[in-house]
């Protein structure tokens, strides 16, 4: 199903790439864990992320999404790591339909609006899935904008936003808003980090800090759910 910290993690993701949507494979989220609220800490982010997953940027048309999302849900309510974990992209499905027919089409809508099935999208995802693991085959004919060189690494992506939230809050040195691998200004590193982000402490409102709170927003809904 969806979740607050797959939420975060594409989100992450789309805004890192600026693309259109992301999709993770929920296999990529390894804790078995609930995070309380409080200071995110490496063992979490390692236990949540252990593997250096390149990731990739992507071109693939509307109907090439629909076939991502398709394989998505075709398994549910296996516990299969092909479920996706979205950003950008919002849809139904119906979970008693056949395999391949369970999205509802009319309900997709990517940054908020309707799919074209003719239209070219950019999708960041993991260089993994462009392999065609989990089902994935749609992205072997995806033309690449960006490999694992240029994307740079999952973990590491997430590692520097928090970086950037630090920064922003004044617990690190300027240089440590340098994030995949670009040198970002204060300002450039100010706009990604306060994206979505909330205010948490007592007293006025300059002196609180920015943190994250990610929530689950309904972004894959399921008819008819196991129970």
């Amino acid at each position: 199903m969806e979740t607050n910290i797959g939420n975060f993690i594409t989100d992450v993701m789309l805004k890192g790439m600026k693309a259109d949507l992301a999709v993770l494979n929920s296999g990529t989220l390894r804790a078995d864990a609930i995070i309380e609220a409080g200071p995110i800490r490496m063992r979490d982010l390692v236990n949540i992320l252990p593997m250096l997953d390149e990731l990739c940027l992507l071109q693939l048309t509307g109907e090439q999404i629909l076939q991502v999302l398709e394989n998505s849900v075709s398994q549910y309510p296996r516990l299969e790591g092909r479920f996706a974990q979205v950003s950008g992209v919002t849809f139904t499905f119906d979970a008693k339909g056949s395999p391949g027919s369970r999205v509802l089409r009319d309900t997709v809508k990517i940054g908020g609006a309707a799919l074209e099935h003719q239209r070219c999208y950019k999708l960041c995802t993991k260089d993994y899935l462009r392999q065609g693991k989990d089902g994935y085959d749609v992205f072997r004919d995806a033309v690449c904008l960006a490999d694992g060189e240029q994307a740079g690494i999952l973990p590491s992506m997430v590692r520097e936003h928090f970086k950037a939230i630090e920064a922003l809050n004044g617990d690190a040195p300027e240089a440590s808003t340098a994030m995949a691998g670009r040198a970002l200004s204060r300002q450039a590193s100010k706009r990604q980090a306060t994206m979505d982000l909330s205010r948490i402490g007592e007293g006025p409102e300059c002196t609180k800090r920015f943190a994250i709170a990610p929530q689950v927003e309904g972004r894959v809904v399921c008819l008819n759910p196991a129970t």
